[in-house]
């Protein structure tokens, strides 16, 4: 039995995308608290009829992230089979995609 995992190419854009969908989220969260920080409240709507918008885009972009997640972790449980290769699949996911992406 080979120690080597093979990581399917789409499972590493699968874990970019993910990881794209995180920093926007955190991106968002530290818009947000700036807003606060110098002004004392959150952001206004940019419409009347908009009240949640700043919400509704952190919200948005959570959701985005979790669904990116579930489909990260999908793909890693049917390269991995045996949910005992689980952890060591994540693990050669997380090498590989740190690797910089071929132009």
């Amino acid at each position: 039995m080979s120690d080597t995992i093979e990581i399917p190419a789409d499972l590493i854009d699968l874990h970019r995308q993910w990881a794209e969908t995180d920093q926007a989220v955190h991106q968002r969260i530290a818009e947000i608290e700036q807003h606060e920080a110098e002004h004392g409240r959150p952001p206004l709507p940019t419409t009347p009829d908009d009240p949640g918008r700043a919400n509704d885009q952190l919200a948005q972009l959570r959701q985005a992230r979790s669904d990116a997640a579930a489909a990260v972790r999908a793909r890693v449980a049917e390269v991995a089979g045996d949910p005992a290769r689980r952890w060591a699949v994540q693990a050669a996911l997380l090498e590989a995609a740190a690797e910089p992406v071929a132009v």
